[in-house]
């Protein structure tokens, strides 16, 4: 049985991380309105270090929809004085194929491949704790 579709997030401003979450069948068109949503409610948000728990999910966000997020936050993250982190949680390997692309088309933003969620936080604390 499917799980219904699930994107949600949660903002730790003090720490400077976007956690967002999700489940079940989340297609592009859920993925691009909601990331849009988020970082267009704060421009803070476009450095942040982002951790996405993708343990759950089964959808079928495609590289078009990556292409729309890139075309418009791509600019506005090489403007940013600093590189930010983003870690994808999946125990699927295939993952690794989106963070290649994703590296490519975020010029300012390292995207790493992590298999549980505590190997996660404890990779972006590392990444962190290196930039200083």
């Amino acid at each position: 049985m499917a799980c219904p579709p699930l994107m949600q997030y949660a903002i730790d401003h003090a720490a400077g991380i976007v956690r967002l979450t999700m489940q079940g069948d989340v297609d592009g068109a859920l993925y691009v309105t909601t990331l849009r949503t988020l970082l267009d409610s704060d421009d803070r948000l476009h450095g942040y270090d982002f951790l996405y728990d993708l343990r759950e999910y089964s959808g079928s966000v495609g590289h078009d929809d990556v292409r729309v997020l890139a075309d418009r936050y791509a600019p506005l993250l090489a403007a940013l004085p600093r590189v930010s982190q983003a870690v994808l949680v999946s125990p699927d390997q295939g993952f690794r194929f989106w963070i290649t692309l994703l590296n490519q088309q975020f010029s300012n933003r390292e995207f790493h491949l992590a298999p549980s969620m505590a190997a996660g936080e404890a990779l972006l604390a590392e990444l962190r704790a290196r930039r200083g």
